[in-house]
């Protein structure tokens, strides 16, 4: 039995329900679909501006504090997709590489579950199931190079739009990675209680992409993440758009506290895992650390393909 179906038996023992379901490509997402009681919560679809979430904290009219202002429009920013492709990121299917186009087509069959999770209605549906929390169990597994694939397959839908926030306050990496401004983001809005989401927020020029970036270095941010002002930006970025998945790029389940603060807020759990280089034990304690009545999956990263060599 393998590292992964080991962990993933673990995950079943300590309150997982439903469906188990292996994919067999060289990045594997196995769904363990929980019994999330209750349907998913709805809401009204909303004018496409970013501010339509304030800035987080903000206060209402007659409660004090800084209060909601006018519509602004968010920052737009190119991304040099031949860069990406050099990084080994497919980000998009007309890609002369095969072995890229092979990425492509792995991360559609990850995103899938997802993308059903976050949006199927019914009883069945998780809470909060389109925000998803992408983490590992230690650094250098890979998961930020897997948020990005995974936001960029996501992006190539039609009908669902996608953001992609850095939460890995202490070693944020997303926005190095895409090649865009970092400076402000996510830390900037929770401090400040008169910012909007559209000041910090970049729009990107790859259609139905945004990126929220972490924004400066802070010495409480576990605090910060942990905050009202944090329950509220997620609460708001789940309820009122109900087209986009929000994927948070987390710190390490056992690097950081940051993580396990993140896991309350996420509908569900990606845990990438580097086939060959992470410990059984590892595993096993990073999934014991999460909420298993949420749907998680494993995602099998650097898994060496048996008859055709390529990036994993």
């Amino acid at each position: 039995m393998s590292i992964i179906e080991k962990a993933i038996n673990l995950a079943n023992g300590k309150g997982a329900r439903g469906r188990t379901g292996e994919v067999a490509v060289d990045s594997q997402f196995m769904p363990v679909r929980a019994g999330a009681e209750g349907p998913a919560g709805s809401a009204e679809a909303l004018p496409a501006a970013e501010s339509a979430v304030t800035g987080a904290g903000s206060a209402t009219p007659g409660e004090g504090g800084a209060q909601r202002r006018g519509p602004r429009t968010s920052r737009t920013v190119t991304i040099d997709v031949q860069r990406l492709v050099g990084l080994g990121i497919a980000p998009g299917p007309d890609i002369d590489r095969q072995v890229h186009a092979r990425i492509t087509e792995e991360f559609r069959r990850i995103k899938r579950p997802l993308l059903i999770n976050a949006f199927e209605q019914g009883p069945g549906a998780p809470p909060g199931g389109n925000l998803v929390m992408v983490t590992s169990a230690v650094a250098g597994e890979g998961k930020t190079f897997c948020s990005v694939n995974i936001a960029m397959s996501i992006a190539m839908e039609r009908d669902r739009r996608v953001l992609l926030v850095d939460a890995d306050l202490q070693r944020p990496n997303v926005a190095q990675v895409l090649g865009i401004p970092g400076d402000r983001g996510l830390v900037d809005l929770l401090e400040d209680p008169a910012l909007d989401l559209s000041d910090v927020l970049l729009q990107t020029d790859i259609p139905r992409l945004s990126v929220l970036p972490a924004g400066k270095r802070h010495p409480y941010g576990t605090e910060l993440l942990a905050s009202n002002a944090m329950k509220e930006l997620a609460a708001g970025l789940s309820e009122r758009y109900p087209d986009r998945l929000v994927l948070f790029d987390s710190p390490p389940l056992l690097a950081a506290t940051q993580a396990v603060v993140l896991v309350e807020f996420a509908g569900q759990i990606v845990v990438v895992v580097a086939a060959g280089g992470t410990a059984q034990d590892a595993v096993t304690e990073a999934l014991a650390l999460l909420d298993t009545k949420k749907p998680v999956g494993l995602v099998l990263n650097r898994y060496p393909r048996m008859f055709q060599p390529g990036y994993y």
